[in-house]
């Protein structure tokens, strides 16, 4: 009974976090995609599909990388994420081509482009920077998750509205 409580806890301190990370990473993810985009293009681009402030991709990109691609070794750290990343971007972006008749992202003005939905260069960035989350700033967040007890309200709030967002979006396009 003892085991089942400990792995119980684990598993619930564990989903807590991630939940919390997957909501940061998001929030994140959307304001570099603001800035970069409105940088490149001359003018405010807001992206994704949703409409509040989050792009889902970086909150499971984070959480996948956490779960799947740290090792003892950096360099097969960055490969894992490479090719992780890489194959997030061309699923998502074909998935919801596939559902929606749109393109979430287009690489094909830029060099290193493996037609509109894969790009060489940003392969290489998000192992990079998936390296930088792992080893440094993820675990900062989790300790601030840990100090700050209120953090959790925040996620589970922030999931809510994201989940909401998400349904809605997802009915508009179906109907």
């Amino acid at each position: 009974m003892i085991l089942f409580y400990n792995s119980y806890t684990y598993f619930k301190k564990n989903l807590e976090r991630d939940c919390f990370l997957f909501c940061v990473a998001s929030i994140s993810g959307w304001i570099g995609e603001v800035i970069f985009r409105s940088l490149y293009s001359g003018m405010l681009v807001i992206p994704g599909f949703l409409n509040g402030p989050w792009c889902p991709i970086y909150g499971f990109g984070v959480i996948g990388a956490m779960h799947l691609c740290k090792s003892h070794s950096i360099p097969l750290t960055f490969l894992k994420l490479f090719t992780g990343a890489t194959l997030l971007e061309w699923l998502t972006s074909w998935a919801f081509q596939l559902y929606t008749g749109r393109l979430l992202w287009d690489y094909t003005m830029m060099p290193l482009s493996i037609g509109p939905r894969i790009n060489l260069i940003f392969s290489i960035v998000w192992g990079l920077l998936g390296i930088f989350l792992l080893y440094v700033i993820i675990p900062k967040v989790a300790k601030a998750f840990q100090r700050f007890p209120f953090l959790l309200l925040l996620s589970q709030v922030m999931i809510v509205f994201c989940m909401i967002d998400f349904v809605i979006k997802a009915l508009q396009y179906l109907a």
